[in-house]
């Protein structure tokens, strides 16, 4: 995966775009981590954006956890209403509705050693 991140490193360098390098190294971390905690492949390092989507994704769960962690039936009842209304009212949580609509909880295979 680091040769991953250098050959991109190369392509931002060739084509004399600014490398966004900290979206870089946050998608070379997830790749890691994904691939050892669950064993798949998040291929963040393949995107062409380096899928700033999901860092903000990740902040806006980080910022709001506290709160989803004392009313946990808060992401349902936010979830029933209209889309337009929360991306409006609450644009971080519906990235995070709508990461849970596309990897639906354990959704990975979880193997106990």
């Amino acid at each position: 995966m680091i040769e991953k991140l250098c050959v991109r490193i190369d392509q931002f360098k060739q084509t004399g775009l600014p490398m966004p390098i900290r979206l870089g190294y946050q998608c070379l971390a997830t790749d890691i981590i994904t691939r050892y905690a669950f064993n798949k492949d998040g291929k963040f390092l393949d995107s062409p954006d380096f899928s700033p989507c999901w860092f903000r994704t990740i902040k806006a769960t980080a910022e709001s956890g506290h709160l989803i962690k004392q009313f946990p039936c808060l992401l349902s009842v936010l979830a029933a209403f209209p889309e337009w209304a929360m991306s409006r009212l609450l644009p971080d949580i519906m990235l995070i509705l709508k990461w849970q609509q596309v990897n639906p909880p354990f959704a990975y295979d979880f193997t106990l050693y």
